[in-house]
């Protein structure tokens, strides 16, 4: 535990351990990488209000080496099942597991005089990318028939 506030019920925190962790935290050059989720990573799984003890435990740390390296990493504290224990999940690049919204047309797209030629030269642009993820890029070419029969 880093604080008080990291623990519920039980006995009161022992200080002397939160100075410890946070001298290891310190002469290691780490420091938390924060969550998402629950509070609380552990329990005691009481069922008795009265006797029902919850900890952060569990946590992620990292230099500033590593920081710089994951800007935008996340740690998410997921629903405990059978453990005592929340499992934790590390996303490096949220931005990048975030999956795409599929595709939907629209039929009034056909009502805009420019759309035949706005499909036209987003294929064209297609070809140029170097990526093979681009939905586009895996065509050679815009079939003639395609334009003529989708726009027209």
């Amino acid at each position: 535990m880093l604080s008080e506030d990291e623990k519920m019920g039980g006995s009161p925190v022992n200080r002397s351990r939160i100075t410890a962790f946070k001298n290891f935290m310190d002469n290691c050059g780490l420091m938390d990488l924060g969550f998402q989720g629950p509070q609380f990573t552990w329990t005691n799984k009481s069922l008795m209000w009265q006797t029902n003890i919850k900890e952060r435990l569990d946590r992620g740390l990292g230099n500033a080496e590593w920081k710089m390296l994951f800007l935008t990493a996340e740690i998410h504290h997921l629903p405990r099942a059978k453990s005592d224990h929340c499992p934790i999940l590390l996303i490096t690049d949220p931005l990048e597991s975030k999956s795409p919204k599929p595709f939907r047309f629209e039929q009034m797209w056909f009502t805009d005089p420019t759309f035949p030629s706005l499909v036209e030269d987003s294929w064209k642009a297609s070809e140029l990318l170097p990526s093979a993820s681009s939905s586009l890029s895996r065509f050679p070419q815009c079939p003639d028939f395609l334009i003529d029969n989708i726009c027209t």
